[in-house]
């Protein structure tokens, strides 16, 4: 029974199951960001000029600049990405924390600010939450799984090279509750 909850009270805060199958040779890792300890680190000035912010994530803006070489989103696709607005800093229903939720490469602008002013603080709270302090940096060997909680997390693979390398990953995403 006491194995039984505290695998529940683990899957409570994970969301994110990757599985690796097939990895390339050179680059590929993972980099999670710990988002939580980023605005527990932030000063307190910065953290009231960001409480109550509301980012507008977009998918299909951020296309365009995250794949500058490829065509457009053909309108479609662009019909089911509807630009989507997030607080700036999400708290967790069941553990009360707050994390950070500003990700430079979907956030594309604040509500209430001209979208030049808004990339500012968006810029700027990525490159604190990037720094190495708050990443973890997982090295992939075949057949390893990880689990984090997206919600309080941001995460990417680094570069490698596809047209010499595939690099195969199974993806699980629970469904937990919407922090807010």
């Amino acid at each position: 029974m006491a194995l039984r909850r505290s695998i529940r009270s683990v899957a409570a805060e994970l969301d994110v199951l990757l599985v690796s199958r097939e990895l390339s040779d050179e680059g590929g890792d993972t980099l999670i960001a710990n988002t939580v300890a980023v605005y527990e680190a932030l000063d307190p000035r910065t953290r009231r000029r960001i409480d109550g912010l509301r980012v507008i994530h977009s998918r299909t803006r951020s296309w365009l600049i995250l794949y500058p070489d490829r065509s457009p989103l053909p309108p479609e696709e662009t019909a089911k990405y509807l630009d989507v607005s997030h607080p700036a800093v999400r708290t967790h229903a069941e553990f009360g924390r707050k994390s950070l939720y500003m990700e430079w490469n979907l956030a594309m602008g604040i509500e209430g600010m001209a979208d030049t002013e808004a990339m500012d603080p968006i810029f700027e709270m990525h490159d604190f939450t990037v720094r190495d302090k708050f990443v973890f940096a997982h090295r992939w060997c075949p057949g390893n799984a990880v689990m984090w909680d997206n919600r309080f997390s941001m995460h990417r693979a680094t570069l490698y090279d596809d047209s010499r390398y595939r690099r195969v990953m199974h993806r699980t995403s629970f469904a937990p509750a919407i922090p807010v």
